[in-house]
């Protein structure tokens, strides 16, 4: 695409999803609109081929986890799908972390923490 074309989808899908009246309806710099999009595209086929994904790094340098992949899918949900996906998501987690079996997994993968950030974010 054209340089200006990339920067019209980056802001039609920032305006898509944000609600309208939101005081500060954001915009999605095209440098990490790319980034966000090659992430999202390798956890989805991470998915699809049945790998785990609990612990799979992806992006450039592998630095990006399930959990920072979350926070960059915000970018391309409203602000209710976010909400619904992230409510869902810590009922995942406080369940997982509470379960004995697994609980040890998701700590020393730094769901606690991550689950810290997703109530902060719910409030």
């Amino acid at each position: 695409m054209k340089p200006q074309e990339k920067k019209d989808v980056a802001k039609m899908i920032a305006l898509s999803t944000r609600e309208l009246n939101a005081p500060n309806p954001g915009f999605l710099e095209v440098n990490d609109m790319r980034t966000h999009l090659e992430v999202l595209v390798k956890i989805r086929n991470i998915c699809a081929h049945d790998e785990r994904l609990y612990c799979a790094k992806v992006g450039g340098r592998k630095d990006v986890s399930y959990l920072k992949m979350t926070w960059m899918l915000e970018h391309y949900l409203t602000r209710s799908e976010s909400m619904e996906y992230l409510k869902d998501l810590l009922g995942l987690i406080s369940t997982g972390v509470n379960d004995a079996s697994i609980g040890h997994v998701l700590s020393g993968l730094g769901y606690r923490e991550f689950n810290a950030q997703l109530q902060k974010r719910l409030r």
